[in-house]
């Protein structure tokens, strides 16, 4: 899986309140009885998850300045 297509499909969880994710912690949640309209988790934006999710901040760095030097 991509590091774009892991993103994507995390950040669509959140969105749909299925886990919750405080940048550094991911906690499955409980499904409601009922559906309920979702509360706006706290990385919501794409600004958001690039300011605060060490995922998206280390796939920006690798994007701009290439792999990591180990890594070669």
């Amino acid at each position: 899986m991509t590091i774009e297509r892991y993103l994507e499909a995390r950040k669509a969880l959140i969105r749909k309140d299925l886990i919750a994710f405080d940048g550094t912690r991911f906690h499955v949640l409980s499904l409601p009885a009922r559906p309920l309209s979702p509360t706006p988790p706290a990385l919501q934006t794409d600004e958001d998850f690039e300011a605060d999710d060490p995922a998206t901040v280390r796939h920006l760095i690798q994007s701009t300045f290439g792999s990591h030097p180990s890594k070669r």
